[in-house]
């Protein structure tokens, strides 16, 4: 018996599926058939399966996380593409695959009232997938390469772990040139075609470009017969973190208990950890403060009593700079304030910096123009600076700015 069923809906169909096997190895195994919910309701009883998301449903992206070891890239990931999307965020639905190089995670994005709709019909026969795979993340992985099938007049293409797409014939080669141009070439060696029986104007677009093309008809089930459930496809799945109403019967029953059971093992030594780690941290305090004082009486003598000495080294530290008391206009207040937003937008680099009659004249180098305005937004929250862009040049794919930053009137 086979370890998976791979489960496809059929467009325009509302009472038959298409499925194969998988076995335990995620190769697809056997014929690929056409059965009625009914039959999948027999078979779901004994064998799990898995739910293909349509790619034109699915956004797979790349994003660049922040620095740290706790970042937590279900939380930031939202966040960090919100301006590149069209959609407001809280009605998308996000997968992040934390990469183990280069501080980046691999996102799946997708409507959640979509992915609903997509249940629905299996929830009304009793069942419910072990996963739901993007479509593009089940051509075969090709090494340094690329998996493209064309069929019905659109393209699947997956061109890394966790990175693919959907385009109609018409704009792949748009969509695929630009891929192209941001891909280190030498290292792109294999092209694997899926086209309809006498076409070629898929790996035509290919060879044009200098690369060497593999090339198949697609069979009639298409990606059902070639299909592999890898295991950036588990890692990629669309279920996860998703508030399912009404999930009932079949197979999900003895996924919650499993669930249940595996958390409260993880609270338990989440809990001793935490114990553990406090206690550490009790005793690391301590010494720090009591280092942090003795630090505080070395650099300022005259301070006879000492209560906080992080709070009063800053405190003095302000006054010293012209933070405080008379100097508000000064470059170091002016630049304090400006600094204090721009080192939380690594998209920004600063390029120089000249004051002039109580203003700072600014230039930096962003991404987009959507980082600036964002910059610009945050620093009028504040209702202390006025901020003016002067000018805005596009360079190598960087955008320079002038900006003019002074105190409110």
């Amino acid at each position: 018996m086979a370890d998976r069923l791979l489960v496809k809906l059929i467009a325009g169909d509302s009472e038959r599926l298409q499925v194969a096997s998988i076995d335990k190895q995620g190769h697809a195994s056997g014929a690929t058939s056409i059965i009625a919910f009914e039959e999948l309701a027999q078979l779901g009883k004994r064998q799990d399966f898995v739910l293909v998301m349509p790619g034109e449903n699915v956004l797979l992206r790349e994003a660049t996380l922040p620095q740290g070891r706790s970042v937590n890239a279900n939380n930031v990931v939202p966040w960090i593409l919100e301006d590149e999307l069209v959609e407001d965020i809280d009605k998308l639905h996000f997968v992040t695959v934390k990469k183990d190089r280069n501080n980046t995670a691999g996102v799946a994005i997708s409507r959640a009232e979509v992915i609903q709709q997509l249940l629905k019909p299996f929830m009304e026969h009793n069942l419910f997938p072990r996963l739901v795979s993007p479509e593009p993340l089940l051509l075969p992985l090709e090494p340094d390469g690329w998996s493209v099938m064309e069929q019905h007049g659109q393209v699947v293409f997956r061109n890394g772990e966790y990175d693919g797409g959907m385009a109609s014939s018409e704009l792949f080669e748009i969509v695929a040139a630009r891929l192209l141009e941001q891909t280190d070439q030498d290292h792109l060696k294999n092209i694997r075609v899926w086209e309809t029986e006498g076409s070629d104007r898929i790996s035509r677009f290919f060879k044009l470009h200098g690369y060497d093309v593999s090339r198949q008809d697609v069979s009639v089930n298409g990606l059902l017969d070639i299909a592999e459930l890898s295991k950036s496809a588990y890692k990629v799945n669309l279920l996860n973190h998703l508030q399912v109403e009404g999930q009932t019967g079949g197979n999900s029953k003895n996924y919650l208990v499993a669930a249940i059971v595996i958390l409260c093992l993880a609270l338990a030594v989440w809990l001793v950890e935490h114990a553990i780690e406090y206690q550490k941290l009790k005793k690391k305090q301590s010494e720090i403060a009591a280092a942090s004082e003795i630090m505080f009486r070395k650099a300022f003598p005259q301070v006879k009593r000492v209560v906080d000495p992080v709070a009063q080294a800053t405190q003095l530290l302000k006054k010293r700079q012209g933070l405080a008391g008379v100097d508000q206009k000064g470059f170091l207040s002016l630049m304090y304030d400006f600094g204090e937003e721009l080192k939380n937008n690594r998209k920004l680099k600063l390029t120089s910096v000249q004051y002039r009659k109580d203003q700072l004249s600014i230039r930096l180098t962003a991404d987009s123009i959507a980082s600036v305005e964002a910059l610009k937004n945050n620093l009028r929250k504040k209702k202390t600076l006025q901020v003016e862009i002067v000018s805005t040049t596009t360079q190598d794919k960087t955008i320079d700015v002038r900006l003019r930053v002074r105190r409110m009137p």
